[in-house]
């Protein structure tokens, strides 16, 4: 782990998603492996508004919010 400022430990590995085009089947993909690396440890997940015309914000939103949604 990253010693920081912050109360929660920032993991070692993150997630970048500005790869890849602006297509359904790489989004589906990014959703599947940012919810995979968060429910095994991952919590830096980096986007920018610039990141595959903001695909990439959109979908970090959408595999967050499908996590929070599981029992």
């Amino acid at each position: 782990m990253v010693k920081g400022y912050a109360k929660v430990k920032q993991s070692v590995i993150g997630i970048g998603n500005h790869l890849g085009s602006f297509s359904d089947e790489d989004s589906n993909s990014y959703i599947k492996a940012m919810e995979y690396g968060v429910l095994n440890g991952i919590n830096s997940l980096d986007t920018a508004v610039n990141y595959r015309g903001m695909r990439s914000e959109k979908d970090t939103g959408i595999a967050l919010e499908m996590l929070a949604l599981e029992p």
